[in-house]
């Protein structure tokens, strides 16, 4: 591993052949930023096509690591086999598709979660009634806050990290992807890690599958391997919403452009 340079990052995606039709539409969004983008997927025998030239093209760095390893193991090896040279990390999934993010904000977190030693920041906008404290201001009216009282004090959601911290997490558990924020999982990060979220309850995006701020906003676009309907609903304060127009039109968009296996679709009710 390389030196880290000045305060900025490199976006990884982690991924598998299985998932290549997903992984294309992820390639063609995330080719409009300018960072370093790296892809973490399996060894495999497809290099050579057209399918995975075409759902691979924009990453400069691409990580194969071996099938047989369990999710968190995956992580740990391709990370410490990557030339990566921010002390930052975006990390994301194939399924999650970056619709939108805004560079001036990212940098601004990651100022923050240097003043305050963050070890995480997950994007998605989070609302939890009972977080009076640990609030840090960012910009606008988006917040920064402390996960307290959530379950998932850990999770597979795109977030930023403090790439030792990642490191570290991934050295220690073996686990599978399913398994990985399991109880064991959520207390360790709770005793030892720093984790925050955003939240900005003036400007709530709700795009498909996730709450977000318009700093990073992410499409989940399958779940359980089966494509997510258009017209699913978001769980947010009690009520359910739709997803805004711009988003579901993005969608219906993905859902017409893209080729994909044979993966079905979901119930718009089978999410709630």
């Amino acid at each position: 591993m390389s030196e880290f340079s000045a305060p900025s990052y490199t976006t990884i995606c982690y991924s598998h052949t299985d998932y290549l039709d997903i992984l294309n539409v992820q390639n063609s969004y995330l080719q409009q930023y300018p960072e370093e983008k790296i892809l973490l997927i399996n060894e495999n025998t497809m290099k050579q096509t057209p399918e995975f030239v075409n759902a691979t093209s924009c990453f400069q760095q691409i990580i194969y690591y071996n099938d047989s390893l369990n999710y968190s193991k995956r992580i740990y090896t391709s990370l410490i086999n990557a030339n990566i040279k921010t002390k930052h990390v975006i990390l994301l999934h194939d399924m999650d598709i970056l619709y939108q993010k805004k560079h001036e904000h990212i940098m601004k977190i990651i100022d923050i979660m240097n003043e305050r030693n963050l070890n995480r920041v997950d994007f998605q906008n989070w609302y939890n009634a009972e977080t009076t404290e640990d609030i840090i201001p960012a910009y606008d009216n988006v917040t920064i806050r402390k996960t307290l009282c959530d379950e998932y004090y850990y999770n597979v959601n795109p977030a930023i990290w403090e790439l030792s911290c990642l490191i570290n997490l991934m050295s220690i558990f073996d686990k599978s992807y399913r398994y990985v924020e399991c109880l064991e999982v959520q207390e360790y990060c709770k005793s030892n890690y720093s984790f925050y979220r955003l939240f900005d309850d003036t400007n709530v995006v709700f795009s498909v599958l996730y709450r977000c701020t318009d700093t990073f906003i992410t499409f989940h676009i399958t779940t359980l391997g089966q494509l997510v309907h258009p017209d699913t609903k978001l769980l947010y304060k009690g009520q359910y919403y739709p997803i805004g127009e711009t988003y579901h039109n993005e969608h219906i968009k993905i859902l017409n452009t893209f080729r994909f296996k044979n993966r079905g679709m979901r119930s718009k009710d089978s999410l709630h």
